[in-house]
C-alpha cells in the first residue's frame, strides 16, 4: 500500500471513529436482536475548516471546534481528493435527489477524466473596477483546498442503553467563492464508501 494511502486510511479511520463513535460495527453485527435502529439513513454535513480560527493548528486551545487541525488535515483532505482522482480510491456517483439505497459506482477507467471535468466551471462576472463595466469569464478548478465540509450518511443505533452511529458513507462537500461579488457556491461530485465489505 502506497504511504499516501496508508496515511489517507489511517485518518480517515481516526476521524470516523472520533467524530462519528463508529464503535460498534463487530459488537452491532454479533448482537442483532437487541439492537434497536433509530434511523437507517441520517445525512449531515460536518465542518473541518473553521475560516474564524486565525489559527487552525493544534497551538490554539480551540483547535477542534468544527476544524480538522493544520496542517495534518489538509494533508488528510489532499489525499483523500487525489487518492479518488488517481483512481486509487473507488468513487460513487453523487445525487441530492437519490434516496441512497444503492450507490452507483463510477468505473474507476473513467473516474479520472470524469472528475477532472466535474471539477471545474466556467463562471461569467461583472467587472465593476475599469472605467465600465465589463462582463468577464473566469474557470473556477475545485480542489483540495476547497474542501470545507465532509458530508456523512450514517445510521443510528441503541443498543443497551448506548447509542451507536455507523458511517456509511462519507463526501467532500467544496465552497468556493465566485469572482467578483464575494458570494459562495458550494457542491458535492462524488461518495466514497466506507466499512464497504
Amino acid at each position: 500500500m502506497r504511504k499516501s494511502n496508508l496515511f489517507y486510511v489511517i485518518l480517515l479511520v481516526v476521524i470516523c471513529l472520533t467524530s462519528c463513535n463508529d464503535q460498534n460495527s463487530k459488537r452491532r453485527n454479533s448482537e442483532t436482536e437487541n439492537l434497536k435502529l433509530v434511523t437507517n439513513k441520517i445525512m449531515y454535513d460536518v465542518t473541518v475548516i473553521n475560516e474564524v480560527l486565525s489559527d487552525r493548528s493544534k497551538k490554539n486551545p480551540d483547535w477542534f471546534w468544527e476544524n480538522l487541525p493544520s496542517p495534518d488535515g489538509d494533508k488528510f483532505i489532499y489525499m483523500m481528493i487525489q487518492d479518488v482522482i488517481d483512481g486509487n480510491t473507488q468513487a460513487y456517483y453523487f445525487d441530492s435527489m437519490d434516496d441512497y439505497e444503492n450507490f452507483q459506482p463510477i468505473p474507476l477507467d473513467k473516474q479520472k477524466e470524469y472528475l477532472r471535468d466535474k471539477m471545474q466551471m466556467e463562471v461569467e462576472y461583472l467587472d465593476f473596477e475599469e472605467d465600465e463595466v465589463q462582463i468577464k469569464k473566469a474557470n473556477i478548478k475545485f480542489g483540495p483546498e476547497h474542501v470545507k465540509k465532509l458530508r456523512f450518511l450514517e445510521e443510528w443505533y441503541v443498543l443497551d442503553g448506548v447509542f451507536y452511529k455507523e458511517v456509511i458513507a462519507v463526501a467532500p462537500y467544496f465552497v468556493v467563492t465566485y469572482p467578483g461579488i464575494d458570494e459562495k457556491y458550494s457542491t458535492i461530485f462524488f461518495w466514497m464508501l466506507i466499512n464497504k465489505e
